[in-house]
């Protein structure tokens, strides 16, 4: 697996990114009044959370982020 030689430092960024990213689209959902945001909003908690304490935890999802985005 790619993400076991990531940095705690790359693992927290990415887990900042992401709670970055889904809270711009829980706002942008919450701003169209849609049903949805809620749930970026707790997704971006999760990923800040897990991001600042314990990033390793977010190894596989950056890895499979990582793959996924190389095929795109």
């Amino acid at each position: 697996m790619a993400s076991i030689g990531k940095s705690n430092k790359d693992l927290r960024i990415f887990g900042i990114t992401m709670a970055c990213a889904f809270a711009v689209f829980g706002g942008l959902f919450l701003w169209r009044a849609k049903p949805v945001w809620p749930y970026l909003f707790g997704m971006a908690a999760i990923f800040l959370i897990f991001g600042l304490l314990w990033p390793r935890t977010l190894a596989p999802i950056e890895w499979a982020w990582m793959k996924s985005a190389f095929f795109i």
